[in-house]
């Protein structure tokens, strides 16, 4: 056997790779005891495990939905600003939905997460062959399953203003199907902007306003999570109290932010080797790391910005989010220089992107459109 092996540049199998890579994972999570990691933003454990307040919203919801149910109401509209928790209230009201249908008598009660899954229900007809040979348009199947239904159907819609934006002629016809009933989440001021729209007209709606959390829900929101996915006593020691409590009160009352600054310190924890962190030099540096951005620093930084980039902001006011071939198409620029300005204004913190059917996305920080934190 050789004293030493040569490197050598191997290319493994993705699936291989993967595997490789989920071993490295968990031996990271491990050491520090834990199963995997507790802050992905998109929770797949048992989501009442790791809730957090929102006990009023919840009984409001339950309320609107036996005025629904006694069909009073045909559409409730969960409404917050960015982060504020509203796909996790969604699940939770859809799992309370489930649990009480006796009481409200629906047929059937559908969770729609997304506006691809919207398109394949709603949208997408299909062709079929009919007995003579002549080809016959089939309606898609969720529109032919409301029609046959004996009883109403309720249909949760998670990403309402994307779904919307994308599809609103299809979205408005199936809020004034007779059998549909529909809770949505909204960004507030996606919805302010629909319902002034003078091409649509939207049933009779309740709306439930989440509110921003407290900071000692915050703080409970990183504990639980923590316990959900501990290994080993030592996930006790992950954060020590003082450093959840620094990181509740720059979440802002935000739950999506405070699950996404302790995923970022847990990364930050892994790449120093700390297998815990409390209030000292190392979480010093992590927290000048950070950008807090307020409405007042984003003022300062909007008064520096190119004539180009301020027609960007104009433009996404109007809409949800778009990719870079988009709003490159909404000011007249190409995909590759909306990118580059896309890019200087999300350094400048005025709008942030994410990760949608492998395309990245673009949508315009809360603050820009109101002018100041929403309570």
């Amino acid at each position: 056997m050789p004293e030493t092996i040569e490197e050598t540049n191997v290319t493994f199998d993705k699936q291989f790779e993967r595997r490789l890579q989920k071993a490295l994972e968990y031996s990271r999570y491990k050491e520090r005891g834990l199963t995997s990691n507790p802050f992905n933003i998109d929770h797949s454990a048992n989501i009442w495990k790791v809730k957090v307040g929102r006990d009023e919203e919840l009984v409001t919801g339950i309320e609107n939905l036996k005025e629904m149910a006694d069909k009073n109401t045909k559409m409730i509209n969960i409404l917050g600003p960015h982060g504020a928790g509203k796909t996790m209230y969604a699940l939770l009201l859809f799992s309370l939905a489930n649990r009480f249908n006796q009481d409200f008598g629906f047929e059937k009660i559908l969770f729609i997460s997304n506006s691809t899954e919207f398109k394949e229900k709603f949208v997408d007809s299909s062709f079929i062959e009919g007995t003579n040979g002549e080809i016959l348009k089939v309606a898609p199947p969720m529109f032919a399953e409301l029609k046959r239904a004996s009883k109403p159907v309720l249909l949760f819609m998670d990403d309402a203003d994307i779904i919307f934006q994308d599809y609103s002629k299809a979205f408005t016809e199936v809020a004034h199907l007779s059998n549909a009933f529909i809770v949505a989440a909204w960004n507030k001021s996606a919805w302010e902007r629909a319902k002034h729209r003078t091409d649509t007209k939207f049933p009779a709606v309740e709306v439930i306003m989440l509110k921003r959390l407290s900071d000692a829900d915050c703080s409970e929101i990183i504990k639980k999570r923590i316990v959900e996915y501990k290994m080993s006593p030592r996930a006790d020691h992950l954060f020590s109290d003082d450093v959840v409590r620094t990181l509740s009160k720059l979440a802002n009352g935000s739950p999506h932010r405070v699950v996404r600054l302790a995923k970022r310190l847990l990364n930050y924890m892994m790449d120093e080797s700390l297998i815990s962190i409390k209030i000292g030099p190392k979480f010093d540096q992590f927290i000048a790391s950070i950008q807090d951005i307020t409405y007042e620093s984003l003022v300062k930084r909007m008064a520096n910005l190119s004539e180009t980039q301020r027609k960007i902001i104009e433009e996404m006011k109007k809409i949800v989010e778009a990719d870079a071939d988009k709003i490159g198409s909404m000011i007249g620029i190409t995909r590759v220089g909306a990118m580059k300005q896309l890019k200087q204004l999300e350094e400048a913190g005025i709008v942030f992107s994410l990760t949608k059917n492998k395309k990245k996305i673009y949508q315009l920080r809360e603050e820009i459109e109101y002018g100041s934190d929403e309570e």
